[in-house]
């Protein structure tokens, strides 16, 4: 990857949820945030029994695909749907998947006028860079 595409980050930080966001079940695997000459990735942690919760009601075909070069074994649990890893997946899915594709957020936020009204295009952009960059071409990831 060229230096001039992550060169200006500023930080990496791996943050904890809150209990109360791990409650709601509606977590973010990874963010970019910039402002005030910060410039931030922030990677969301594992669960330590790799079992990713994907909620209540069965994931769809599409949503399965973007997992399918990583996980395949979906569980069904307790009334909750559960998505099993394992490390090895893990590791490379955060740098191919979700790391190229903050890293994208940030090239695009210097080469276009970023907005939150144009967040299709936005997400289009991340994820095309994150595709180009990786060897798994049916990458498409979706936050």
């Amino acid at each position: 990857m060229p230096k001039r595409d992550w060169s200006r980050i500023t930080h990496i930080w791996e943050r904890r949820f809150k209990k109360t966001e791990y409650e709601i079940g509606e977590l973010p695997l990874a963010e970019y945030i910039c402002g005030s000459g910060v410039r931030l990735i922030v990677l969301y942690p594992w669960p330590e029994d790799l079992l990713m919760p994907l909620g209540e009601k069965k994931p769809t075909a599409s949503r399965m695909k973007a997992f399918s070069d990583y996980a395949s074994e979906l569980k069904h649990v307790d009334g909750w749907w559960y998505l099993k890893w394992e490390r090895d997946a893990v590791r490379n899915f955060c740098v191919e998947v979700l790391l190229y594709h903050e890293i994208g957020h940030h090239v695009d936020y210097y080469n276009r006028r970023w907005s939150k009204a144009n967040a299709k295009s936005l997400e289009e952009a991340a994820d095309q860079y994150a595709y180009e960059r990786t060897s798994k071409r049916s990458i498409q990831y979706q936050s």
